[in-house]
């Protein structure tokens, strides 16, 4: 199924000079003449946004979701497209990261790439 845009790219390039974190949001629509809720009425109206947020929610998986069951049920699948997926790709990560790239080391070792 292709991907529905919610918005032109001439959109996209209005949105993009817009703060991105949520203190410098504030911060811009308080001390700005600028109306946060009619800069969203420009963009999208509001049942184009209640029902992207709609679809957003049925998407996103439960903080609980038991991934290790999702491995176990669909291990055919990822044994077949594992090793083409990992030989496609250089991974890195910030330090923070290393215990993720340690895990893609191991599995590259088992698949031997």
């Amino acid at each position: 199924m292709p991907r529905r845009e919610l918005f032109t790219s001439a959109q996209r390039e209005e949105l993009l000079p817009f703060p991105t974190e949520e203190v410098d949001l504030i911060r811009y629509y308080t001390f700005s003449a600028h109306d946060p809720f009619l800069a969203i009425e420009q963009i999208l109206s509001w049942e184009q946004l209640t029902e992207s947020v709609s679809e957003a929610e049925k998407l996103a998986r439960p903080e609980d979701f038991d991934y290790l069951a999702l491995l176990v049920d669909n291990y055919p699948q990822l044994r077949r497209y594992l090793p083409a997926f990992l030989g496609a790709f250089e991974f890195k990560a910030a330090p923070a990261a290393r215990n993720i790239i340690e895990a893609v080391e191991v599995l590259m070792a088992r698949f031997r790439l």
